[in-house]
């Protein structure tokens, strides 16, 4: 039992399905089977016993086991919308291994019994404060050339006084079309970097920054369609900086690589920035104290302005315009705490 427990845990991490059971069950039967095997998928529901897919483990029916997981999924979606919007690729492949292992030790049991008494261990576990899929932003350590480029924009940047959070609400609102709401909570380190969550209300995004140069980001988003493990990080490997002063009518540039994040592919970008006169915050919102000068800013394909807050350390884009339209951000609400 123990042996088919094991294998019952590799089938299932190996024939993983994507969501769609209907879709999987067409390609399925659409590959060439013997009769036996068909007559036996057209049987199973997920009220069958578990003792099918016991037996299939025994003899290595892979097409059964895959079915089998199928059959799990199908008995933990209807109507659940823990396990479409929070059940990423790592919990789906944990359903079905700890779905296969139950059903090696209660063969008696039916599919859909054991899914859901492992969806439902699974679900109260992701509930649990402090459970996390992959590793966290403090987990990945940043490349000694990016830290060393970061370091020289560092030493030309406005060197001001930081607040100790802020969380701003805006609302990117493209002509008369409304916009949705982002929530940015803003944590400058005494590190120089800033580190900022994203609240797009259906997933945020963590970020650690040096000015305007990203140094990791992590991807939290949740779903079965979402990144899970290494595949939330993804990490600057190179910045090449054209700055050498921080003052009105300089301009500078900054171009990163980066690696890691869904796919494990990385990207190049480049972005040019040029720096206006200083004003003071309070006139971007009566909330801020201390400087803010005005930055405009292009890459390839997109462009946009705002204002780099020093009191922030956060660069607080006001105007966008890209391929896909042209955006004016509003903030709906600021606090601060210094």
């Amino acid at each position: 039992m123990a042996k088919l427990a094991s294998f019952g845990i590799l089938a299932a991490m190996a024939f993983a399905t994507t969501i769609g059971s209907t879709n999987a069950a067409d390609r399925l039967l659409a590959e060439p089977l013997d009769e036996s095997t068909k007559a036996l998928l057209a049987t199973m529901t997920p009220q069958s016993k578990c003792q099918i897919l016991v037996d299939a483990m025994r003899d290595n029916k892979e097409a059964v086991i895959r079915w089998g997981s199928v059959l799990i999924e199908m008995s933990v979606m209807s109507g659940s919308n823990i396990f479409r919007n929070e059940f990423g690729q790592t919990e789906i492949k944990e359903l079905h291994r700890r779905s296969f292992s139950g059903c090696a030790k209660h063969p008696d049991d039916t599919i859909s019994s054991q899914a859901h008494a492992s969806f439902q261990a699974i679900a109260e576990e992701i509930h649990k404060p402090g459970y996390h899929d992959g590793p966290e932003l403090d987990d990945v350590s940043v490349p000694a050339n990016v830290q060393a480029a970061a370091e020289k924009l560092r030493s030309i940047l406005p060197d001001a006084p930081v607040v100790s959070e802020a969380r701003i609400t805006k609302k990117a609102k493209d002509g008369a079309k409304p916009g949705r709401e982002i929530t940015f909570t803003i944590k400058p380190h005494k590190g120089g970097t800033t580190r900022v969550r994203e609240d797009y209300t259906n997933f945020t995004m963590d970020r650690e920054l040096m000015g305007l140069v990203q140094l990791k980001s992590r991807d939290n988003t949740r779903g079965y369609t979402g990144p899970s493990g290494d595949q939330r990080i993804t990490t600057t490997t190179a910045v090449a900086l054209d700055a050498s002063t921080w003052t009105a009518g300089a301009s500078f540039s900054f171009e990163i690589e980066t690696s890691g994040g869904v796919g494990a592919r990385g990207g190049a970008w480049k972005t040019s920035c040029r720096i206006g006169q200083p004003i003071d915050a309070s006139i971007v919102h009566p909330s801020l104290m201390g400087r803010a000068w005005p930055l405009e800013c292009e890459t390839s394909d997109s462009k946009d302005r705002g204002f780099y807050i020093e009191e922030l350390r956060y660069y607080l884009r006001t105007h966008g315009e890209s391929k896909y339209g042209t955006a004016d951000d509003q903030i709906e609400r600021l606090d601060i705490t210094r």
